[in-house]
């Protein structure tokens, strides 16, 4: 069960990317601007995650005890990436409509906000719903959900540099949308032959851990720290764009390769950490040279 399901979280992670890249290329064509089109599809992107994780607990209330829910996520992203691609494509048309309305950016950066919020929001909701899933141990949650995150992660690394540098230049944006569009189906309907031959783990509380444990008074502060380097994390990558995109020559391949390597990252650093939260002592003080090494390397990465 385990291998098969870090199997859909890589395969479910390259068909996003393969969207997320593709999106930019598509809505550049109607934005005009590549910064415009790569800030609208990441800020579309990153709130569809935070939306879809938001709702997964809804999904998974009443115990995840097979794949269904899973799959019907891969189901619908695959269904409405598919019909979002004539709209993008069209999508000046479609503003032409209300000319004062298409003339203005920021309503195409909300009509486009719009348009992708259902696949979006059905990403964010996959991976939660497989660590529900697979994470059956308490005391295992620090390393199963590292395991997991570094592997969809390396999924969206895959995807972001083969939409660039393989899918798009091979089979144009509309073959790209249709092999994202196979691999979600793919998962579904293979999930679903499958499913009733897997058997879950029970799930097991920590004997280690109170019955009615409060939350640390650190919580509060490591919430603000995820915000606030999610938005510079976001940042960084629109600016990382403009800069590879003097040297790829387009766009569309800076922004992959900008991807690729900063999800790799992601990955590697989630991997490498996994086996080793559970023994810090002073977590705080950990997250603290966390960001000052962080800081270091965005300096040293400018300078490059």
């Amino acid at each position: 069960m385990y291998r098969l399901a870090s199997f859909y979280l890589i395969a479910s992670g390259i068909a996003a990317l393969t969207y997320q890249v593709t999106w930019v290329r598509l809505l550049g064509l109607s934005m005009g601007s590549a910064s415009a089109s790569v800030s609208t599809v990441l800020a579309a992107f990153f709130m569809g995650l935070a939306l879809g994780s938001l709702l997964a607990p809804r999904l998974t209330r009443s115990g995840v005890n097979s794949l269904k829910v899973f799959l019907w996520l891969e189901a619908a992203m695959g269904v409405s990436g598919l019909a979002l691609l004539p709209i993008l494509l069209n999508l000046d048309q479609f503003m032409a409509w209300v000319p004062e309305l298409g003339r203005a950016l920021p309503t195409k950066f909300f009509v486009t906000l719009a348009l992708l919020a259902v696949p979006t929001i059905c990403m964010g909701a996959t991976f939660p719903v497989m660590a529900a899933l697979l994470v059956r141990r308490e005391h295992e949650v620090g390393r199963r959900l590292g395991e997991l995150y570094s592997l969809n992660t390396l999924g969206a690394a895959l995807g972001a540099g083969l939409a660039g540098f393989v899918f798009i230049p091979n089979l144009g944006l509309n073959g790209a949308i249709y092999l994202a569009v196979g691999i979600n189906l793919s998962i579904a309907v293979s999930g679903m032959l499958l499913s009733r031959h897997l058997v879950l783990a029970p799930h097991e509380a920590d004997p280690t851990q109170p019955s009615h444990a409060t939350p640390s008074q650190g919580n509060f502060a490591a919430l603000v720290v995820l915000a606030a380097t999610g938005g510079v994390s976001i940042a960084t990558e629109v600016a990382w764009t403009k800069y590879l995109g003097i040297f790829t020559g387009t766009t569309v391949f800076g922004f992959a390769a900008m991807l690729s390597i900063f999800l790799i990252g992601i990955a590697t650093g989630s991997w490498a950490i996994r086996r080793h939260v559970h023994r810090f002592r002073a977590p705080m003080v950990w997250l603290a040279a966390g960001l000052i090494a962080t800081c270091a390397a965005l300096f040293y990465t400018l300078a490059g």
